[in-house]
């Protein structure tokens, strides 16, 4: 019998030895919702979401540890310097308010109603990222006095009614990512005397609210970012605008009806960007597709530049005092500025391990100088083009960075630093070339840009896209390349094949062939 226990003892022991380690932190973090790192590294964890944001201080961060349900509303996160860490997990609330409050210092100091005491308080900074929130009645955020909340990247909401409500004057909202959806209400409703600073991520409103919801004394500056509404409503919107101020430096905004309607004055500046209009003539009663600005008193500034993309004519308005509608043109600036232009069609580069598509993009004098002036002093105009699958852009009204990554679309963007030639009246040509392309009869589509640096953000100024002009593939471009023959001998057409002679070496003709014979299934995108 002792040698029995003796035996079983020593087995259960070597199991022990065999089995691996498990880090205690992980054992230890499954039992709690999140833990909050503080200024000195160390880290403290709570049983609930809400009783971390309740031990907040300035310059903590608070990781949230496990996917959680959140019935509590307003769950207060204050302080300056704070940050929000999702960690990738998702937050389902079932209240019908908001599911957080946001205070860049104490809730006392921040959410009286003496606007005047509260503009002499510090501002203070709180960001949110890598967080995806759900909520079937309620809202994701409001924000308070003096308080900049910043929705990061990978912050993804989809919420039944406002997603930000900028809750009282003197408040900032940054919206630097993310996927954003209002299914009801407004995506951002911005009260008096706050801030909207709209500068990438993707938001659409498929409800009958705007995505944003101007209000008086409030100013809305949208550098970058796909905004959409996929119902009957406007993009940008606002009834009391008297002294509103609404600028567009970048960005794209696509609507289904009058895309931006301003009725009572304040300052609108529309310096660029670009507009779609997707309704179509059937879906009016007067068939007529519907005017992009509504806007009474005109633009304030004198010379601005904007551009148009639309699916059908546009039509009036009754009762507007300015309206600028597009005649019919799928594409229309109100201004003699020439965007950048991806030339039309394709070359094929052909170098041993890195051949592939080449695109190249003109960017005139004019748009360069215009971009220049514009720009914070101190920074420099650069270019790029962007190469995507051509069948990705059928999601999309207007082909931009931010609309394939709201899309989860990949991309390749390929900055311009070798291959400028800056040409003699002063534009700029730039080439980018696509490389490791596994599926030669997919096709690529690719849109030139120039960047700018505006108040501390990027803005990008996209050049005119066209499908027919800017699609194709390899295998179009290496059949067009390899019956590319000329009977005559010259020292261009100097390489001897059957019919006359080819541009191409033996060589880069074998690389041609390999791109119409051969159509692997792998694809890179």
């Amino acid at each position: 019998m002792k040698r029995r226990i003796s035996l079983l003892l020593a087995m259960t022991m070597l199991l022990l030895i065999l089995l691996p380690a498990l880090p205690f932190a992980a054992v230890a973090e499954e039992t709690y919702e999140a833990k909050i790192v503080s200024t000195d590294n160390s880290e403290t964890h709570y049983a609930t979401l809400s009783a971390a944001a309740a031990a907040l201080t300035d310059g903590d961060t608070l990781v949230l540890l496990s996917d959680v349900t959140v019935t509590q509303t307003n769950i207060w996160i204050k302080g300056n310097n704070i940050t929000v860490d999702g960690n990738g997990k998702s937050i389902t609330y079932t209240g019908s308010d908001y599911l957080f409050a946001v205070s860049g210092g104490t809730a006392a100091a921040y959410t009286g109603s003496d606007a005047t005491a509260a503009a002499s308080l510090p501002v203070g900074t709180v960001t949110f990222k890598n967080m995806n929130i759900t909520a079937a009645s309620g809202g994701g955020f409001k924000f308070y006095f003096q308080t900049h909340l910043i929705l990061g990247e990978d912050v993804n909401t989809n919420v039944y009614n406002i997603v930000v409500l900028a809750a009282r004057a003197g408040g900032t909202l940054t919206v630097d990512g993310g996927v954003h959806t209002a299914t009801n209400g407004s995506l951002f409703s911005m009260s008096s005397g706050c801030v909207v600073n709209a500068c990438g991520g993707y938001g659409v409103a498929p409800g009958g609210n705007a995505v944003f919801s101007v209000a008086s004394g409030s100013t809305l500056n949208v550098y970058g970012g796909y905004f959409e509404n996929t119902g009957s409503y406007r993009v940008i919107t606002g009834s009391d605008t008297a002294t509103a101020t609404v600028n567009v430096y970048g960005g794209a905004l696509a609507v289904r009806n009058v895309g931006v309607v301003l009725r009572s004055g304040g300052t609108r500046n529309i310096y660029g960007g670009a507009f779609s209009n997707m309704q179509t003539a059937a879906d009016r009663s007067d068939g007529k597709a519907t005017n992009i600005f509504c806007i009474t008193g005109g633009f304030s500034n004198a010379n601005p530049f904007y551009t148009f993309y639309m699916s059908e004519g546009g039509s009036t308005q009754a009762g507007s005092e300015s309206v600028i509608a597009p005649n019919g043109e799928t594409f229309y600036t109100s201004t003699t500025l020439d965007l950048p232009e991806t030339n039309r069609g394709a070359s094929a580069r052909l170098v041993e391990g890195s051949s592939g598509l080449r695109f190249t993009t003109n960017i005139p004098k004019a748009i360069i100088d215009y971009a220049s002036s514009m720009a914070d002093s101190g920074t420099q105009v650069s270019y790029g083009t962007v190469i995507c699958p051509t069948d990705y852009l059928s999601e999309l009204a207007i082909f931009t960075m931010d609309g394939l990554d709201g899309k989860g679309r990949t991309y390749q963007n390929i900055v311009a630093e070798d291959g400028i030639t800056e040409n003699a009246d002063g534009s700029v040509t730039i080439r980018a070339a696509l490389v490791d392309i596994q599926k030669s009869s997919r096709e690529f589509s690719a849109v030139g840009y120039l960047k700018y640096i505006k108040d501390g953000h990027e803005v990008y100024i996209y050049g005119i896209y066209d499908r027919e002009a800017n699609s194709r593939s390899m295998e179009q471009i290496a059949t067009a390349a390899l019956n590319d023959i000329s009977t005559e001998i010259t020292s261009v057409y100097a390489y001897p094949v059957e019919g006359g002679y080819s541009p191409y070496s033996p060589e880069q003709r074998a690389i041609l062939l390999s791109y119409v014979c051969e159509d692997s299934t792998a694809d890179p995108f």
